[in-house]
């Protein structure tokens, strides 16, 4: 997720600069790829994976507000330079899906990148993340707001949360059991940014089943209010 940045608050280093960082660092891309590839800048949240948390905050994102550069293509991108298949052998692909976060500074540097290859019987994943979340999950204030069903499609639920004063989104937490899904809304306001902006999404989330997961009916509220980060092993 990639939320705009005030003009006060932006890129240190220009668009061009970034996508030359993402080509040194990812590997070099064709000009039919270039056409199908968005450089975007913002505070970015890493939201597919993150450390967990034993409360209703569930895990919490690798990235959370991190003024980077986000890079994606959702046509033609290749798999990454060194990437290695199944079984440790080294192919190169193209299709599929990319985004590649690229740290907003002089020096090329990547914080997270994730390429999916297209073809689902035989997906393949390249995925790599930073070991150290930024910031850190105990120096930011979380809430878990109230929520309520706004609109039920085949296999994905939309939900409208309770905004509130200096928290932004952070992420949605769903535990699945047998009784049905057990749904988080967690805001947080950055350690160092003790007020943001709302997140452009919202005050919207959408919830996709997960494939074999749980049918998404008999949705229940997980505990609200403020909540303090738990390691699982605490």
């Amino acid at each position: 997720m990639a939320d705009p940045t005030s003009r006060r608050h932006g890129p240190r280093i220009s668009a061009r600069r970034a996508f030359r960082h993402f080509q040194h660092l990812y590997g070099n891309t064709t000009s039919a790829q270039d056409r199908h590839t968005q450089v975007r800048f913002g505070r970015i949240s890493y939201l597919s994976s993150g450390p967990a948390s034993g409360n209703v905050l569930g895990y919490v994102p690798f990235l959370r507000r991190t003024r980077a550069w986000l890079i994606t293509n959702c046509v033609n991108p290749s798999s990454p330079a060194d990437y290695e298949g199944r079984g440790g052998v080294a192919r190169h692909y193209v299709g599929g899906t990319m985004f590649v976060v690229v740290d907003d500074t002089q020096e090329a540097s990547l914080e997270a990148w994730e390429w999916q290859k297209g073809h689902h019987a035989e997906q393949e994943l390249g995925f790599q993340r930073q070991f150290h979340p930024r910031p850190r999950p105990r120096s930011t204030p979380y809430r878990s707001v109230k929520w309520h069903l706004v609109r039920r499609h085949p296999g994905r639920i939309l939900i409208r949360y309770h905004q509130r004063d200096c928290f932004t989104f952070d992420h949605v937490n769903v535990d699945g059991t047998p009784r049905g899904l057990f749904i988080s809304v967690i805001l947080s306001s950055g350690p160092n940014d003790r007020c943001p902006r709302p997140s452009a999404t919202a005050p919207f989330a959408a919830i996709n089943r997960a494939p074999g997961g749980y049918p998404l009916r008999h949705l229940h509220h997980q505990r609200t209010g403020p909540v303090t980060y738990l390691p699982e092993s605490a």
